[in-house]
């Protein structure tokens, strides 16, 4: 398969924070910018024209499976500190394919799943984080 046919399922990534890899991740949200646009008006133009403006990022919310004596997130919460944040698509040989760096991010918020014995199910982790930019790579 050539690399322009190259497709990237949704299990195939993995996350790196400041470079630690934690293989728990079960799922992120979307990755979602806008820009501002920005109107020009002025001048002898008879036309006004569109400029891209200041980009926005939406948080961004990563899952994981809840290990309660995994207290990095908690204690990075508690810091107050921005780190680096990648998240690493792979194909279906476990090569990088691509990356998504998220650059100062901070965690805006965090949530850890209720209990239900009756399910069966996994406790899962999930935060939220705000980040200064984003690039792909």
């Amino acid at each position: 398969m050539s690399d322009s046919q190259a497709v990237v399922t949704r299990q195939n990534f993995k996350i790196s924070i400041d470079g630690l890899q934690d293989e728990n991740f079960i799922s992120f949200s979307d990755i979602s910018s806008s820009s501002q646009a920005i109107e020009e008006t002025g001048g002898a133009d008879k036309f006004s024209k569109m400029h891209p403006g200041k980009i926005k990022y939406e948080p961004m919310t990563l899952v994981r499976t809840y290990n309660p004596k995994d207290s990095f997130f908690q204690n990075w919460e508690k810091e107050g500190k921005t780190k680096n944040v990648s998240i690493i698509f792979l194909d279906v040989d476990g090569q990088e394919t691509s990356r998504f760096n998220l650059q100062k991010a901070a965690i805006n918020g965090r949530t850890v799943s209720g209990g239900d014995s009756s399910a069966g199910s996994i406790s899962t982790e999930q935060v939220t984080l705000v980040f200064e930019t984003g690039e792909w790579q």
